[in-house]
């Protein structure tokens, strides 16, 4: 079994290659009146290679490559050992038998995330997603604060609840910060930055009474201008305490249950622990 990345130097295809790696997903071929037909195994993004369709060919030939020594790598598994993190790249991506995974890491947290839906792989070894968490988790305290700020945020003229932006920095300690920011009831945004504020570790916001869950505007705030972080929203702050995260990757995320970085107080709900259950 034969796998092939399609790279801007490389856009030929032998007819012995069983299946392609492109930017846009994993093909099989199938053989139908002389012709070698590529049929999408799994859909996904896959950054440093060309997407099969439509292959991107200005005036009839193919966009050069710019190699950067920071772009991601590219491991086809078919031995049940993965790759050592490379910090120096933004990160890897990694083949496996249950489909596309990213790999990566900074410091205090390392993360395999699913990128593709699950499928089934020929002649690849199975890997299991993960995250390793290297610093304390945030303690019940801290959370319960957390929870406590979010209620106190009101407007001043009509006492109609807001959103609240919060920043959790690790220094013998979680401590949170509060930066600049304008509320309203359905967004908040900083309006200072600082290096602290820019290398938190976490980051989050509030709903007040509706549910936790990432928005669009979240989606755009932290998928596109986000980095590597873990992002967290919490909400139902009055009624029903529940709090929702995150791993975001240069504009891949992987929810996962809270517990993982917050000892949570009784009574808040981890809303994709919940999920994971019911699935």
């Amino acid at each position: 079994m034969s796998y092939h990345l399609l790279r801007a130097s490389h856009v030929t295809v032998s007819d012995e290659v069983d299946l392609l790696i492109a930017g846009d997903g994993i093909y099989s071929f199938v053989r139908c009146f002389g012709m070698h037909i590529p049929f999408p195994l799994v859909l996904c993004e896959i950054r440093g290679l060309l997407p099969l369709s439509p292959l991107p060919f200005l005036e009839g030939n193919p966009v050069e490559a710019i190699p950067l020594p920071f772009a991601p790598s590219h491991h086809v598994l078919l031995q049940p050992e993965l790759p050592t993190v490379d910090t120096g790249r933004i990160y890897q991506y990694v083949i496996a038998r249950g489909g596309v995974f990213l790999l990566a890491g900074c410091p205090g947290i390392e993360v395999l995330m699913p990128i593709s839906a699950p499928c089934a792989l020929p002649g690849l070894a199975d890997v299991a997603p993960y995250v390793i968490w290297r610093y304390p988790r945030v303690g019940e305290e801290v959370v319960q604060e957390l929870f406590d700020q979010a209620r106190a945020a009101r407007d001043e003229t009509d006492g109609h609840m807001l959103e609240r932006l919060f920043y959790l920095t690790y220094e013998n300690g979680w401590r949170i910060h509060e930066p600049e920011q304008i509320q309203t009831a359905t967004s908040v945004r900083a309006t200072t930055s600082s290096e602290a504020d820019e290398t938190a570790t976490l980051e989050g916001h509030s709903h007040h009474d509706m549910h936790a869950y990432f928005s669009r505007v979240d989606n755009r705030d932290e998928l596109v201008n986000g980095g590597f972080k873990v992002y967290f929203v919490i909400g139902q702050v009055h009624t029903h305490p529940q709090i929702r995260t995150r791993v975001c990757v240069h504009g891949y995320s992987w929810e996962v249950p809270a517990r993982t970085f917050f000892a949570l107080p009784a009574g808040v709900e981890d809303c994709v622990a919940k999920e994971w259950m019911t699935q």
